[in-house]
């Protein structure tokens, strides 16, 4: 019963907690996919500047190592990849940082569930035997272009993506007009890869005795 209440915890820390596993001490690189929404409902509701701060200053600069590889995604009614490279030293963060916050949330349209078609279609495309972790940053107001194929829908994406992801919601600050968005961790590899993940990270613990596990292989 021990070993199986530590396997569940295992998994659940790799499908739901990926600030977790950014926050450990990795000694292996990850390709991270980051997709950042610039619609115009962002600079409405007076999130976007504060949703740049936060991924800027609070994941890049603590939780990217060298050697990461980074794929940005920027997205409204359309998408597109602005950065796709691998983290050498501290000035390709600082690039890619600048590029981030460069960005002004001046697109129409919101197609969310179109540009995770895309990132979907990209890491089918771009085999990789590290892991992989997806992050999404809206504010899930979801307004598609008549020619999509999510016009007008909210819930055939969000069955389709979110609805086992981990989604944690960052509260703005009203007296400040600053408004909330949504650090979502989509999923990106099959269940049977997950688990057997979990089951070498397992195993890894169980063999090393008492000492930490920081990477896995």
């Amino acid at each position: 019963m021990k070993i199986f209440k530590i396997f569940t915890i295992i998994l659940s820390i790799l499908l739901f907690s990926t600030q977790f596993t950014f926050a450990l001490e990795r000694t292996e690189p990850v390709d991270l996919y980051l997709v950042i929404d610039k619609s115009i409902s962002m600079e409405e509701t007076n999130s976007f500047d504060a949703m740049k701060d936060w991924i800027c200053n609070k994941f890049l600069k603590r939780c990217v190592t060298m050697d990461d590889f980074i794929t940005l995604f920027i997205f409204y009614g359309e998408s597109k990849v602005i950065f796709s490279e691998t983290i050498k030293t501290p000035e390709d963060l600082d690039n890619l940082i600048a590029l981030i916050q460069e960005q002004k949330a001046d697109g129409p349209f919101t197609d969310i569930g179109s540009v995770l078609d895309n990132a979907k279609k990209r890491l089918d495309l771009t085999p990789s035997s590290r892991m992989r972790v997806t992050l999404l940053f809206t504010d899930l107001i979801q307004e598609a272009s008549y020619s999509s194929k999510y016009a007008g829908t909210y819930y055939d994406f969000a069955d389709k993506y979110l609805s086992s992801d981990r989604i944690i919601y960052h509260e703005g600050n009203q007296t400040q007009g600053i408004g909330s968005w949504y650090e979502i961790a989509v999923r990106t590899a099959s269940d049977q890869n997950v688990a057997d993940l979990a089951k070498k990270i397992y195993n890894n613990i169980v063999a090393s005795g008492n000492s930490r596990i920081y990477s896995v292989q």
